[in-house]
């Protein structure tokens, strides 16, 4: 299979631990993401790069067991992230995704505590 799904794999994980990571580290992710120039935001920015960030890595969990990277379990535990942030995509939910809302919304502790959930499952990351 070569470097390239090890590298996908890699990335994964990378996103994984944004989310996983304190309030503060992620606000400090987001705002050097910000400062490359992808995203022009200001103020009380929106914050759902980081679950772009993820769920781009994210789509392609069913590939990854087909190919044998990942094994079932560690993609339900990484999709358990995937549900979590579709769930706070709700129209009456748009406040959680500003930065305010990293700190103080329960939401965010879910997504962080299914993050570390799915951080341990991929330990080690490929399957054996």
């Amino acid at each position: 299979m070569g470097g390239q799904p090890n590298r996908v794999v890699t990335q994964l994980v990378a996103a994984l631990h944004v989310l996983a990571d304190t309030p503060a580290a992620q606000l400090d992710w987001l705002a050097n993401y910000l400062r490359e120039g992808r995203v022009r935001t200001d103020g009380d920015f929106r914050v759902d790069e980081l679950a772009l960030q993820f769920e781009d890595e994210a789509q392609a969990l069913p590939q990854f067991v087909q190919d044998g990277l990942l094994r079932l379990e560690q993609e339900r535990a990484v999709a358990s992230v995937t549900e979590q942030l579709s769930l706070m995509r709700d129209a009456s939910q748009t406040h959680l995704w500003r930065a305010a809302a990293l700190a103080s919304g329960s939401e965010w502790e879910e997504v962080r505590q299914r993050a570390r959930t799915a951080l341990a499952a991929l330990q080690p990351p490929l399957a054996t």
